[in-house]
């Protein structure tokens, strides 16, 4: 636990200091490290469009040998896993020690883990000022993995710490096109007079 906190507080200075052009790459970055601290063979980040009542895989750490799903799971429909997304919503933390014993209600979900091999997997939901904005997630596969309750609560906190700095990402992006329009704004209205 000593060494997660540590993990946790280099993870969190990092982004404090990170120029948001480089937020994505901290986030891999950030992935890794979690990923092989945890002993999990994937880590991601996983982005909702309410609007759409979409999902889409934004960033993706593997272990070398395990199969990248980043490609596959972009623009998923809130649909194509049902059972998950409502435990999501509701913004539940979602431990599954073993896909093998998902209860019936969790059928598609069960056939798309297998299809990837995960074994375990955990999942967090990002939330930031403006409600459940995503989710974080770790899958065991080449083997069954548990997290315990202090695994959890740590891994919330990178979580926090992913989700505030794409928030500033977006922030910071936002406020950059503005001020880029009110220029052209401004130019284009000096010279009508």
């Amino acid at each position: 636990r000593i060494h997660f906190e540590r993990v946790i507080t280099t993870i969190s200075t990092k982004f404090i200091n990170l120029p948001s052009s480089d937020i994505d790459k901290g986030i891999e970055q950030t992935l890794q490290q979690i990923g092989e601290f945890t002993g999990v063979d994937r880590s991601y980040v996983f982005f909702l469009s309410k609007e759409e009542q979409t999902i889409t895989n934004t960033h993706e750490w593997c272990r070398a040998g395990i199969q990248p799903e980043k490609g596959n799971l972009q623009n998923l429909p809130f649909t194509a896993i049902p059972w998950l997304m409502e435990k999501i919503l509701r913004l539940e933390n979602i431990h599954i020690p073993n896909v093998n014993h998902l209860p019936v209600e969790a059928y598609v979900e069960k056939q798309h883990f297998q299809a990837q091999n995960i074994q375990s997997l955990l999942v967090i939901p990002l939330i930031d000022h403006d409600g459940l904005r995503g989710f974080l997630g770790l899958d065991a596969v080449r083997h069954l993995k548990y997290w315990s309750e202090d695994d959890i609560a740590l891994l919330k906190i990178v979580g926090e710490i992913i989700i505030n700095a794409l928030t500033r990402k977006i922030t910071e992006e936002a406020v950059a096109q503005n001020a880029s329009e009110l220029a052209i704004l401004y130019r284009a209205s000096k010279n009508l007079f």
